[in-house]
């Protein structure tokens, strides 16, 4: 579909901070052979990370930032000392349904929204302004409860063959 922000209508989309390693420090999941001093490594990479990112040393915060996530990938290999099937499942599963809670929370009380698309990490939605603050209201609870951290774009306009496949243009006018 091809969808157009407007003066009634937002399209605003959401992004979990760092979901996999986040879920795996705010849950205290951990490579079973690893234990729980994991989690404060893996914190303090995400940590630097986000140091990195607020200064504008992107090269950095990019190579965190891939560095953080092979994790999660390198859980799921074999061959890899990060190897723990358990680990992988708990990220992915938890991630999934509290991305879905987020979900059906906004659908159901935001009245007039519509989703565009829903990926592992995120969603899209184009919202009537009059659920704006509402909407921003339920995402503020769902960060309290899950511990996460959203960051948003906004949107002028996307067009969408499907969560893999889109072209968007953020209200800034920078293409995605």
């Amino acid at each position: 579909g091809i969808y157009t922000q407007s003066s009634d209508y937002k399209i605003i989309d959401l992004d979990v901070a760092s979901l996999y390693p986040s879920l795996s420090i705010t849950n205290n999941f951990y490579p079973e052979h690893l234990g729980e001093p994991f989690v404060k490594v893996y914190k303090d990479i995400i940590d630097q990370r986000m140091m990195a990112k607020k200064a504008g040393n992107m090269t950095i915060s990019d190579a965190l930032k891939l560095s953080a996530n092979s994790v999660y990938g390198k859980s799921n290999d074999e061959n890899s000392f990060l190897y723990d099937s358990r680990f992988t499942m708990q990220i992915t599963i938890n991630g999934q349904l509290l991305l879905s809670m987020l979900a059906e929370k906004l659908n159901l009380e935001c009245g007039d929204i519509q989703m565009l698309q829903i990926n592992t990490d995120g969603l899209t939605v184009k919202i009537h302004k009059d659920y704006i603050d509402k909407y921003y209201q339920i995402c503020k609870e769902w960060e309290v409860l899950t511990k996460l951290n959203l960051e948003y774009v906004e949107y002028s306009k996307m067009i969408i063959a499907d969560v893999n496949n889109y072209t968007a243009i953020t209200t800034k006018g920078k293409i995605k």
